[in-house]
């Protein structure tokens, strides 16, 4: 008989949304048995956490044209501050080629834990690759600036043998999930997310062999060049999603999906994307016509599908941080738009329009956060 095969083990950092929601899910789907961990002590999802660890699953809710429910197994849950030496463990063992983290901008909090544990790793003669990917978006930090924090704490794993075994991974990730919901009356988890998701992985890499299989072939892909990939993301996705939430917040709309079910909205959405791609096109060749038309298809019908709450894309509109906000509808419309109207002698309408209606919002005091950060409810009295 031959030689039975040990699966592959991933290790993820962290049971926010993202990692729930994306990360896990799809490293589950190309054969991996994944191992959560995450602190217990002054968590704020410590009852959450018991619960995925005494059921071993979670159940991920995914919102399309059909909605389905997958049940999404784990193998191990640890607790890092109640069992650290089992963290280190897992991370040296030979079948864990994987480590992830999708912490957002406080995972520079976990470098001392992450980088104990590679340096267990090696100490302990593991020889084969492990590939660290943090799941970021570009603007906040990426796998270099883990890599970065690491080095910095620990000066003396940057040896050859560290370059040689330990590989950061680059990405740029997109799909929108929920937080994570604990269900008192059956006691599991749930998150819910939308069907879409695009896994940018920077390649060739051999981590390509383990990670592209039949189930993830659609979601998963490896890229030479992000640079492009990040400015369609930007501009063609979070701009467009900052304004159509910025319109649905002037008319009092809860849920982007509920605001788009109106005929008038759906085509203010079409016009958006059209005046977004329209401005793309005439800075960026890397992509033809056809190939961002058929992606600005798939963000129509993203955003139309899924139950995202409008207030979620506006965290900076409260009055202590209103030039964030500015900054942040710059950065995902502006930049791209403002060369194109110079160009091309006309203004982006909706765009415009959209900025011109942010500032009756902001001059008749109508916020979407409050100043203790609180979200502003949604309803016709507001």
């Amino acid at each position: 008989m031959g030689k039975k095969r040990i699966p592959l083990r991933h290790v993820h950092l962290g049971t926010g949304a993202f990692g729930l929601g994306f990360v896990v899910p799809l490293v589950s789907a190309a054969g991996f048995q994944t191992v959560l961990a995450n602190r217990a002590r002054g968590s704020a999802a410590y009852a959450r956490n018991v619960a995925l660890q005494r059921h071993g699953s979670y159940s991920l809710v995914l919102m399309g044209k059909q909605p389905r429910t997958e049940e999404i197994p784990i193998a191990e849950f640890i607790f890092v501050d109640e069992n650290e030496e089992r963290f280190l463990d897992v991370v040296a063992d030979p079948a864990t080629r994987l480590c992830t983290t999708a912490l957002r901008q406080g995972f520079l909090a976990s470098v001392p834990l992450l980088a104990d544990a590679l340096a267990y790793r090696l100490e302990s003669g593991t020889t084969t690759t492990l590939y660290v990917v943090a799941c970021e978006t570009p603007a906040i930090g990426d796998s270099s600036t883990l890599r970065t924090a690491i080095l910095s704490h620990r000066p003396e794993l940057a040896t050859r043998v560290f370059e040689q075994r330990i590989h950061f991974v680059p990405c740029i990730v997109d799909r929108i999930c929920n937080d994570p919901v604990l269900h008192e009356d059956t006691g599991r988890v749930s998150v819910t997310a939308e069907e879409f998701a695009e896994w940018l992985l920077q390649g060739p890499s051999p981590l390509e062999r383990v990670l592209l299989t039949k189930r993830t072939e659609k979601t998963i892909s490896f890229v030479n060049d992000f640079a492009p990939f990040a400015r369609r993301k930007l501009w063609l996705v979070n701009g467009p999603h900052l304004l159509i939430a910025l319109r649905a917040f002037v008319q009092h709309q809860e849920y982007l999906n509920r605001f788009l079910a109106e005929k008038e909205n759906a085509r203010l959405l079409t016009t958006i994307l059209r005046e977004a791609q329209d401005a793309f096109l005439g800075a960026e060749s890397f992509f033809s016509k056809t190939e961002l038309t058929h992606y600005t298809n798939k963000i129509r019908a993203r955003f139309s599908s899924f139950p995202d709450s409008t207030t979620r894309h506006l965290p900076r509109i409260a009055r202590p941080r209103i030039h964030e906000f500015m900054a942040d509808f710059y950065k995902k419309s502006g930049v791209i738009q403002l060369p194109h109207a110079l160009k091309r002698k006309r203004v982006a309408y909706q765009t415009a329009q959209t900025l011109l209606l942010t500032t009756e919002l902001i001059a008749n005091g109508r916020y979407a956060y409050d100043d203790a950060g609180q979200p502003i409810p949604i309803d016709g009295n507001v």
